[in-house]
């Protein structure tokens, strides 16, 4: 699909941000600059080709002067947010204002205060490593209140029956599932300095770290296992570990595996969840047992001929502390998901609150900026087809991934 031209500028932003987060990645792992990695090397110029090949569509669709006029205002806005944010700083107020804007404008929304808007779909399109939602999961923005599924649990049964026998009467039996939000927030401190530096390029800092800091909590969230104590938890946390070995004939296991799930009633293209490691081994192992097999798990893109994706958080759980860790390396697990009957919700406004008024912040000569929002996430398979309530999805399972025995 053709895109517009604010979706292209848009899109020229993210990659000005992944490649810039490539370059920081490698100061940062050693003193001094270091060569990138194969891996930071490739994607570094994958992005450069998508940026030219971005910069000759714009070309194609206006000329050399409209061009620079776009390239002008994004300038413009960035310095619209730097002297909006030091009009509040020398006010010494704070300040909050709403980024999805509101049906009933009362001047208090950033599109309002003629700031430039951070838009919800820059909280969630990030492509940090790891952390890269399934395809098949979508998040609906900007829902009003708690939404209620209303759920049918079970089908009315067809009979051959005489011209003139009575059948029985069979009621269709409901259930409804609801969501419940949690609050979501981020904050972050920006030093006054940086505010006053016209170089400084707020929106990309403000708006990256934004956007990965709410991405490494959604993937936390959606792929671990973690028994979170709010209402805000992924379908892994809700099913009890089953076991999976890997070694020949681990294709048709996994296989066999998804096909329970599908037996149930559950049909379409599951998405395996894995980690790094894991990927790494199975394209070398063999698919299956046969004679003659030359075929990896994972071929062509595919595992076991299933769509996958990587992220270390499969692995994730709540110590005795309560404290995220990785059960990695001394288990790692695999994850099957019908990502379509996990309901993500971001539910209201998101709000941005500005702090510069308060002797903490003033202490340390900054200015906080602090997200808030409400999500929701609601798995919708346990009622359906056999879940009967009992809280345990049916179209998610998880698996320790364990050796085979000499």
């Amino acid at each position: 699909m053709k895109r517009t031209k604010q979706e292209l500028f848009n899109r020229r932003h993210e990659i000005w941000a992944e490649l810039d987060q490539i370059e920081q990645n490698a100061n940062a792992r050693e003193e001094g600059k270091r060569a990138f990695t194969p891996e930071e090397q490739e994607k570094y110029e994958v992005l450069n080709r998508e940026w030219n090949s971005i910069h000759r569509e714009l070309n194609a669709m206006v000329d050399d002067a409209q061009l620079q006029k776009e390239l002008r205002e994004v300038a413009d806005k960035n310095k619209m947010l730097r002297e909006y944010i030091q009009s509040v700083k020398e006010k010494r107020t704070s300040n909050t204002v709403t980024l999805a804007p509101k049906s009933t404008p009362d001047g208090t929304s950033i599109k309002e205060s003629g700031a430039v808007a951070l838009t919800i779909k820059d909280l969630i399109d990030t492509k940090v490593e790891g952390v890269n939602l399934p395809a098949d999961l979508n998040m609906l923005t900007g829902v009003v209140g708690d939404v209620l599924w209303p759920l049918s649990v079970n089908d009315a049964v067809a009979s051959v029956a005489g011209e003139v026998t009575q059948i029985d009467e069979q009621a269709l039996a409901f259930a409804n599932q609801k969501a419940s939000s949690e609050r979501v927030a981020v904050a972050i401190a920006v030093s006054n300095k940086a505010i006053d530096n016209a170089d400084f390029d707020l929106i990309g800092f403000v708006s990256y770290k934004i956007r990965k800091a709410v991405a490494i909590m959604l993937a936390k969230r959606v792929y671990s296992h973690a028994a979170w104590t709010d209402t805000f938890k992924g379908p892994f946390s809700l099913v009890t570990p089953g076991t999976i070995t890997k070694g020949n004939g681990f294709a048709k296991a996994l296989a066999m595996e998804v096909a329970k799930i599908a037996d149930i009633g559950f049909e379409g293209e599951p998405t395996i969840v894995i980690d790094k490691v894991t990927e790494a081994e199975l394209k070398y192992t063999p698919a299956n047992n046969f004679n003659g097999n030359t075929d990896a798990v994972i071929k062509d893109g595919k595992l076991a001929g299933y769509n996958y994706v990587t992220t270390g958080h499969v692995n994730g759980k709540l110590n005795g502390e309560g404290e995220y860790v990785s059960e990695a390396p001394t288990k790692r697990f695999l994850g099957i998901g019908y990502f379509e009957y996990l309901a993500l919700q971001q539910h209201g406004e998101v709000r941005f609150g500005i702090d510069n008024a308060s002797a903490a912040v003033q202490g340390r000569n900054s200015t906080v900026f602090t997200l808030n929002t409400d999500m929701s996430m609601t798995e919708l398979s346990q009622k359906i087809n056999g879940g009967n309530g009992t809280g345990k999805p049916q179209a998610f399972a998880l698996y320790e991934i364990v050796t085979a025995s000499a």
